[in-house]
């Protein structure tokens, strides 16, 4: 089973919640979140290219490339 989606936006105005350039892909047990923009305007918090990768049981990253960039200001 394949599973692709790429360059997904969505927006909603009452929360003000904005996904950008969303891509996955499943291959068997082969999980991989690549390239995550979250952005909340209420709370103003940003999430930035966290790149997950799922192989077997046990979770690991590549090259260990993720990367939280969080913010938040009251």
């Amino acid at each position: 089973m394949k599973l692709c989606l790429s360059e997904v936006y969505l927006c909603f105005a009452g929360k003000q919640v904005a996904f950008a350039g969303i891509s996955m892909r499943s291959a068997g047990k082969r999980f991989a979140f690549a390239g995550i923009l979250l952005r909340f305007a209420g709370k103003r918090s940003t999430f930035a290219g966290i790149l997950l990768r799922f192989a077997g049981i046990l979770p690991h990253s590549a090259g260990n490339q993720i990367i939280p960039a969080y913010t938040f200001i009251p």
